[in-house]
């Protein structure tokens, strides 16, 4: 009995580590900002105790409604909430969140990893001469930023895409 469809799939431990990794966000690199902007330790304190009342009251309310309408997703219930087009619109967002992400990811781990190199190398990478053979302008390449990011797209991307049997 095979499945079309891989909604469904994760365990409940890895339901509520990716409802966590959600909810928390890119906020947590603002925290020390937040800090600073709010006066100190005791009122940044009281702020992230209300904020984080809020993100447990709203939890609590998506859990409710997503088990009220057997929903699988945000997709769902903005198909509830809005008709096809909510469905639409939040599936799309969130299809282009995580595509921005694995930019991201790629770019960043790229420079990184070219930064790495460079270093246990001992300084940047040497450009291959004009006459160099293709081969040698490759590895050129592949030694650079952009080369990096190549390297981690074929070693990741089709991990990414990844269908379940």
């Amino acid at each position: 009995e095979s499945t079309s469809s891989s909604f469904g799939t994760s365990s409940p431990s890895q339901a509520v580590l990716n409802t966590t990794n959600v909810l928390m966000g890119s906020g947590l690199l603002a925290l020390p900002y937040a800090v600073k902007c709010t006066g100190g330790y005791a009122s940044a304190c009281a702020v992230l105790a209300l904020v984080s009342l809020a993100t447990l009251f709203t939890a609590k309310l998506l859990a409710i409604e997503l088990r009220r309408h057997n929903a699988r997703g945000f997709p769902d219930l903005a198909f509830y909430a809005f008709g096809r087009r909510g469905r639409l619109i939040v599936a799309n967002g969130l299809y282009f969140d995580i595509f921005l992400c694995l930019v991201l990811f790629l770019i960043m781990g790229g420079a990184n990893i070219a930064a790495v190199l460079d270093a246990c190398r001992g300084g940047p990478p040497l450009a291959a001469p004009p006459d160099a053979s293709p081969l040698t302008s490759l590895a050129a390449y592949l030694q650079t930023p952009d080369g990096c990011v190549w390297i981690l797209a074929l070693l990741l991307v089709p991990a990414a895409l990844r269908l379940d049997d």
